[in-house]
């Protein structure tokens, strides 16, 4: 076997004892008093944090593994988190999530109600999601919403992690997206063996890259047939569209699990109405469709649609 390494002298610039101490009351390490409690800002090192001196060589040579990890984590530099701007640029707060909170009868979301779930998020306080307004049609809770208030002793902290903010609510990227989406619905069941031959996949392609600022995908900047619907890596871009780890069995334990899944029968249509109960009959024609909208703020994200898009031809206010 290899020299154990002795553990090194402490000299993180975040104690340890407080970092522990501040979560033991929640009964995990996370963070009660949320991101702004003084127990999460730096501070000097601590020169009488214990050091183990009477473990056995592999507690010393773990206890100095994950010390160098956790220092060479605080190291770094954390990344930037972006907004897009969004919350702070509508009033109505159109444009921000607010599932489960109360909404009117159009949809838009109750502000008060949006600004205590705010105010809850930021404190980071357990007891503060009880308070949380809910829509009385809502069925189904928040999924996990203080997660982000809890540290993982594995692996880089989730926090550590940078995404790109979303594209802003009026954008012309927004509306690519908008129109993305709409094709996948309307191409979901074209065979992916299909995608580069399919006149409905074409068509696709023809209207997406018409935007003034269309989704890329490679090299020559524009979607491919062979592309379109993927992500953005280099990953996302080679080999065929379903991974073949997806036709494979999942071995778990002494069985293995069939990846076969039961889904709709081709040309079955859903969600064809916008809002049920607008009007009576759910259903909205063009113009009920063009007041809704203009109420929610859609015409800005509509008027970045080409007048040859389906979704323009579909939703554009008349």
């Amino acid at each position: 076997m290899g020299q154990v390494p002795k553990p090194a002298k402490a000299d993180s610039a975040v104690s340890r004892r407080a970092l522990i101490h501040a979560g033991a009351s929640a009964g995990f390490i996370t963070a009660a008093v949320g991101w702004s409690g003084a127990a999460f800002q730096p501070v000097a090192a601590n020169a009488a944090d214990p050091t183990p001196v009477d473990g056995s060589p592999r507690q010393l040579a773990a206890f100095q593994i994950r010390q160098d990890a956790a220092q060479a984590y605080l190291n770094e530099t954390p990344p930037m988190h972006m907004s897009n701007g969004d919350e702070g640029r509508y009033v109505d707060k159109r444009a921000s999530f607010s599932k489960t909170l109360p909404h009117n009868d159009a949809g838009e979301v109750d502000v008060d109600a949006f600004e205590t779930f705010v105010k809850v998020l930021t404190s980071g306080e357990a007891s503060g999601f009880e308070t949380v307004p809910r829509d009385r049609t809502a069925e189904v809770a928040l999924n996990d919403p203080q997660a982000t208030y809890a540290f993982d002793l594995a692996g880089l902290d989730s926090a550590a992690t940078a995404l790109d903010p979303a594209p802003a609510f009026s954008s012309a990227l927004m509306a690519s997206e908008m129109a993305e989406i709409y094709w996948l619905s309307l191409t979901r069941d074209v065979p992916f063996r299909e995608y580069e031959r399919d006149p409905l996949i074409l068509a696709a392609l023809s209207d997406i890259n018409a935007f003034s600022e269309p989704l890329k995908s490679g090299a020559e900047g524009k979607l491919a047939a062979a592309a379109i619907f993927r992500g953005e890596t280099a990953g996302d871009l080679l080999g065929p569209y379903l991974s073949q780890f997806l036709w494979l069995d999942i071995p778990y334990g002494i069985k293995s699990i069939e990846q076969r899944y039961i889904v709709p029968a081709r040309g079955r249509v859903f969600s064809l109405t916008m809002l049920s109960g607008l009007p009576a009959n759910g259903e909205l024609n063009r113009a009920q469709a063009s007041v809704l909208m203009q109420r929610r703020g859609l015409s800005a994200v509509l008027a970045n649609l080409p007048s040859t898009s389906i979704a323009t031809s579909a939703f554009k206010p008349i």
